[in-house]
């Protein structure tokens, strides 16, 4: 019982500090790469390699700064304030690469790595409690939450809290503005733990299950998800309540033509675009963030591409961006603001070899 009220207590606390400004309807609180963005630069990773662009008003890019040879790699994660990147290691179990962004120039610094010795595991990484906190991977079941300092960007090694999941962590990703974190196990559930931004500390919320199929991409949409399903093609919306509660607004899911490799949804949550395995693009409009329809036809738009392996959309839903490893080129597309279309190919060269190549925008 003594549990229970702790834990009731803590929840209480939590959801009060949302306070009544939360706006719970068509506002981005995701603070993670792509939601939070100003959308001035773009950032390319890979395996060993993090290179930053400028994105100029017609859409092409500038190149900025490139580091190679990075002892880590993965997906990065901004930091809500655009000024910290953190690149996830999947080679050294203990380091993070760390870098300081510009802002005004989109110039990237590296600066010492974050080593947490308390974690074996962080192929993941997610910003919380307003850009407070880093939560890491720590193990198949296990993440941990440290510290950020606000002013350099720099990570307490000490963690702030700890938490286990039922089944192995396969993804994440945060809702409103990081008060809560979502995680897809290997138990078919989405399980939701709340971040006291004051300390923290952590709190498992409910757990949801999910169809029985593998998912393979999941992101947050707004007060939404959405996600693929490995066998299924099928594509899923959830809303987020106030409180973290998931609800489904799809059912039955709604089925796409192919198993995309990767996929992104406009900041209004009108149009999302897939990659497709042979180098296509395809597009849906959506109602509500719901219901995808299909755009050209259901034909893909034409392009120049081999192997798309990441796609981004600006917040401006202007252009959307393209990264193809086998020419090693970024593509750059506008978006028909009516019809979702999309047009007018360019596209620029990556300084040096990247690797499975990943955009975010910041």
């Amino acid at each position: 019982m003594k549990g229970f009220l702790a834990s009731f207590l803590f929840l209480g606390i939590l959801l009060g500090c949302l306070g009544p400004g939360i706006n719970t309807g068509n506002t981005n609180t995701d603070p993670s790469s792509d939601a939070n963005a100003s959308g001035k630069y773009l950032l390319s990773s890979g395996t060993g390699s993090l290179h930053s662009f400028k994105i100029n008003t017609n859409g092409t890019l500038s190149f900025k700064s490139k580091f190679d040879n990075l002892s880590n790699r993965g997906k990065v994660t901004i930091h809500p304030s655009g000024q910290f990147v953190y690149m996830a290691s999947l080679t050294n179990a203990f380091d993070i690469s760390f870098f300081t962004a510009s802002p005004s120039e989109g110039t990237l610094s590296q600066n010492s790595d974050v080593v947490l010795n308390s974690c074996s595991d962080k192929g993941l990484l997610a910003i919380a409690g307003s850009g407070k906190y880093l939560i890491a991977k720590c193990g198949v079941k296990n993440f941990k939450s440290f510290s950020i300092n606000h002013t350099t960007g720099e990570v307490n090694a000490s963690e702030a809290s700890s938490g286990n999941t039922t089944g192995n962590i396969s993804n994440w990703t945060t809702s409103h503005n990081g008060t809560f974190l979502h995680i897809l196990t290997s138990s078919q559930a989405i399980e939701t733990f709340g971040i006291n931004p004051d300390n923290g500390s952590l709190l498992l919320i409910e757990s949801f299950g999910v169809p029985p199929t593998q998912a393979i991409q999941m992101m947050t949409l707004l007060d939404g998800f959405l996600y693929f399903t490995e066998n299924a093609k099928a594509f899923y919306t959830y809303s987020i309540s106030s409180s973290g509660n998931l609800t489904i607004l799809d059912d039955p899911a709604q089925q796409l033509g192919e198993v995309p490799t990767d996929f992104n949804v406009t900041s209004d949550t009108r149009f999302v675009y897939t990659l497709q395995s042979a180098g296509g693009i395809l597009g849906y409009s959506l109602t509500s963030g719901k219901n995808p329809q299909p755009l050209n036809g259901g034909n893909s738009f034409p392009n120049n591409l081999a192997t798309g392996s990441s796609i981004v959309s600006d917040p401006g839903k202007k252009f959307v961006f393209v990264a193809d490893e086998s020419s090693q080129k970024i593509f750059t597309y506008s978006v028909n603001s009516t019809t979702g279309d999309l047009s007018n190919e360019v596209s620029i060269d990556e300084p040096s070899a990247t690797i499975a190549m990943k955009l975010s925008i910041f």
